[in-house]
């Protein structure tokens, strides 16, 4: 059973909380061409910066990565681990930058770390109902690395491969409005302990935009062209990554669609070829990692007092509290 339809039988109750927030991601992972294009007409007024280009970006240029391919004499083994090391050296500087900022930018920085790590332990700590048996521990993290590449097309594979990176960018990166934008979508995942009905507010609001105009196939194709021209043609760099992401999807489709008579060997060729994904993924863990890791340094005397003194792990509640708190305190220092 898709997600979607889970949670329309299960999204009236609180006791589900997992998949209200599963639900609300996938949502808006669903018009991931529209949240590119809303991000830079907001970039475009001035209202955020929408530049993702972070401080340790490999230089990439469309020549300079046509003439390596030429050295390896197109050598698919040897092109293939090159994609694979791009995309490592793209999720490696995000994680670097993201530690820059930490060292210059404290106030702000920690607000990010704090909020990461409270959205971190918040989804931890959502119930998954009665039904979790039932849903073979489906996990959304699996639904974004499946469901989504399969079930979309050439353009939306590299696109969303270029969302789960903007959006790393774009966290990474804290600016004031970056941060508000963070605290509004805690704040709706905070919420969904109480009651399920604001982030079912804009679940529906994505819905409703599925099921309108502004998803007709040629729209959506017109809409993905923008976003390439607005977001990409800013930097010599991330253009050459989007055009990189996009040889990559082509060749990884145009060889599940030869194997596919093969299910078994398509099957493992699938998680092979899309490894590039989970590099971008393993940057998520890796700031994720940051993030906790800052957050255990500052409550390190409530860790100690439970490890030793209660010889147990300190409550999760009451470290997004410590958290909460410190939050309110650097809001208020930064303002």
């Amino acid at each position: 059973m898709k997600l979607t339809h889970r949670h329309q039988l299960l999204r009236g109750s609180s006791n589900f909380q997992k998949l209200t927030f599963e639900f609300l991601f996938y949502s808006l992972a669903s018009n991931i061409n529209y949240i590119f294009l809303v991000l830079q007409l907001l970039n475009f007024f001035a209202i955020v910066n929408f530049n993702p280009n972070p401080d340790h970006f490999p230089p990439l240029t469309i020549l300079g990565e046509l003439a390596k391919f030429q050295s390896f004499g197109f050598n698919p083994f040897l092109v293939y681990w090159h994609f694979i090391a791009v995309f490592f050296l793209v999720a490696k500087s995000v994680t670097l930058t993201f530690i820059d900022h930490i060292r210059t930018s404290p106030f702000t920085a920690g607000i990010v770390a704090i909020l990461l790590s409270n959205m971190f332990l918040l989804y931890r700590s959502f119930s998954y109902g009665s039904a979790r048996e039932h849903w073979n521990k489906r996990s959304i993290f699996k639904w974004m690395f499946s469901d989504i590449m399969k079930g979309g097309n050439l353009l939306e594979d590299a696109l969303f491969m270029m969302f789960v990176i903007d959006i790393i960018v774009f966290v990474v990166t804290p600016e004031r409005n970056h941060l508000y934008l963070l605290i509004a979508f805690y704040l709706v995942m905070l919420s969904i302990k109480v009651t399920p009905v604001l982030a079912n507010m804009v679940s529906n609001a994505s819905i409703a935009l599925e099921q309108s105009f502004f998803h007709n196939e040629k729209v959506l194709f017109v809409v993905a062209i923008l976003d390439v021209f607005a977001v990409y043609l800013n930097g010599q760099s991330m253009l050459t990554l989007f055009l990189l992401i996009l040889a990559y999807t082509a060749i990884a489709t145009l060889i599940l669609r030869f194997t596919k008579k093969y299910e078994k060997a398509n099957e493992v060729l699938y998680y092979v070829l899309y490894a590039g994904l989970l590099v971008f993924y393993l940057s998520i863990a890796a700031i994720l990692a940051v993030s906790l890791a800052v957050m255990a340094l500052v409550q390190l005397p409530i860790l100690l007092y439970y490890a030793f003194a209660r010889k147990k792990l300190a409550p999760a509640w009451l470290m997004q509290l410590v958290n909460g708190i410190l939050l309110v305190v650097l809001l208020f220092l930064m303002r």
